[in-house]
């Protein structure tokens, strides 16, 4: 019994990543790829160099919120 109730868990929590992606998401991927392939390379090391800054700031007064921020997607 208790191998059947973990083998229904891990079927419920392995099901969202059977699911195909629909037409919206694939257009809002494709929207994301277009806009980041037209960015110039100024305006991308300009962003670079303003989180660099945030960064050392952050690390000075301590604040893990601006990590969370910046690297949840990584996670």
């Amino acid at each position: 019994m208790k191998k059947l109730v973990a083998l229904f868990a891990i079927a419920l929590a392995l099901a969202p990543m059977l699911q195909p992606q629909t037409p919206g998401q694939n257009a809002c991927i494709s929207r994301c790829l277009a806009a980041s392939e037209q960015d110039s390379p100024d305006l991308q090391r300009q962003e670079i160099v303003i989180l660099e800054k945030e960064a050392a700031r952050a690390i000075q007064l301590g604040d893990a919120a601006f990590f969370r921020r910046v690297y949840s997607d990584d996670f």
